[in-house]
């Protein structure tokens, strides 16, 4: 028996993540974990720290480089719909960690909600995004950041106002813990000069 013994609906052995990353470069997880939601993925953190089971996760893979020999622990990807989920209130947005960053920004011009477009073609997923703080010559994510949602390795969950993350050039104070989600507050804006921006 292994620490994933009954959860074989999200959990698969030697899983190439090659197949996974933005330059299709990488070695075999050991194990990779694909939770449904939040009540599996924090079952499956608290079976890794049971068994002392080093993890990590992996969002698109825009820019991370994975050995040939891959990574002995527990590779933990928020794929699932319910990672995914995409909720517009208003002028403010809350998105899942698994939402498509390239695909919310274009959403958000679209809908005539302003604040992402100067992050146009930064791709990845929105937990990678606010994670590492991702930007460009016009700004950061931090911008629009109102609060995250996050997990730590214990499996407990918490809402960070913006206040509490500490956001610096490419990077946070999230290590060690899982973004969940985010609320992000847009502004009004004519969709057409957001899509030519």
């Amino acid at each position: 028996m292994t620490w994933c013994s009954g959860l074989e609906a999200f959990c698969r052995a030697d899983v190439p993540l090659r197949d996974f990353t933005w330059y299709q470069l990488g070695g075999p997880a050991r194990w990779f974990v694909t939770p449904r939601d939040a009540a599996e993925l924090r079952l499956a953190l608290n079976r890794l720290r049971d068994a002392g089971v080093a993890w990590r996760v992996l969002g698109r893979g825009a820019n991370v480089l994975v050995r040939d020999t891959g990574f002995d622990g527990a590779v933990i990807h928020l794929s699932s719909e319910h990672f995914a989920r995409v909720q517009y209130e208003g002028e403010s947005l809350l998105a899942g960690a698994g939402a498509d960053f390239t695909k919310l920004v274009k959403q958000t011009c679209n809908r005539g909600l302003g604040g992402l477009e100067s992050l146009a073609g930064i791709p990845g997923l929105l937990g990678g995004i606010v994670r590492m703080n991702a930007g460009g010559k016009y700004g950061d994510v931090s911008q629009v950041v109102r609060e995250v949602e996050i997990m730590d390795a214990t499996g407990e969950m918490r809402v960070l106002p913006k206040s509490e993350v500490q956001f610096e050039y490419r990077r946070t104070n999230l290590a060690g813990q899982i973004v969940i989600g985010a609320r992000l507050d847009l502004h009004e804006r004519n969709p057409a000069e957001l899509v030519e921006r």
